[in-house]
């Protein structure tokens, strides 16, 4: 699976990565940084909507890390 992971900006001004992407026909929405509560957060979500169906806390915020947040949510949804 190829990944598009794009640098982005929150609302509280820190900086993290997204990237959308998809298994089979269903689409997901992927994002990693620094939350208001201040710690880190990886998250996934069908697209459009804010059930999280993946959650991963107090992790590195970088490119990689949230390529692997992906990996390992792709493996379980996929079981």
């Amino acid at each position: 699976m190829e990944l598009k992971i794009e640098k982005k900006t929150t609302m509280i001004g820190t900086e993290g990565f997204e990237c959308n992407f998809e298994i089979g026909k269903k689409k997901f929405y992927a994002s990693l940084c620094v939350v208001p509560e201040g710690f880190t957060e990886c998250m996934i979500f069908p697209q459009g909507k804010w059930d999280d169906l993946y959650c991963s806390r107090c992790i590195p915020v970088s490119a990689e890390q949230l390529k692997n947040c992906i990996k390992e949510f792709v493996e379980s949804y996929e079981k």
